[in-house]
């Protein structure tokens, strides 16, 4: 039988999580929820903390992380822009 895998991190959402920093990161998560527990997301927008009205900007340099669900804060359908 096989293990049906969990659509929480739908593929083109946007998760939403804090770096080691605090700053809040916005990113689109490239492929469905791999069988460790990650995530592969794209990172696109970080908001310095404290976040009043999230001000956005764009990150350039975009490398693909893979993240644990556990410090995912909010999973979104709707593009932050």
């Amino acid at each position: 039988m096989e293990k049906k895998r969990s659509n929480k991190y739908p593929r083109g959402s946007y998760v939403y999580y804090r770096d080691n920093v605090g700053d809040l990161i916005i990113a689109k998560v490239l492929r469905a929820q791999r069988a460790d527990g990650c995530v592969p997301i794209m990172p696109m927008w970080f908001a310095p903390e404290p976040a009043v009205g999230l001000p956005q900007r764009r990150i350039d340099r975009r490398p693909s992380l893979n993240p644990p669900t556990q410090c995912i804060e909010k999973v979104s359908l709707d593009d932050p822009s």
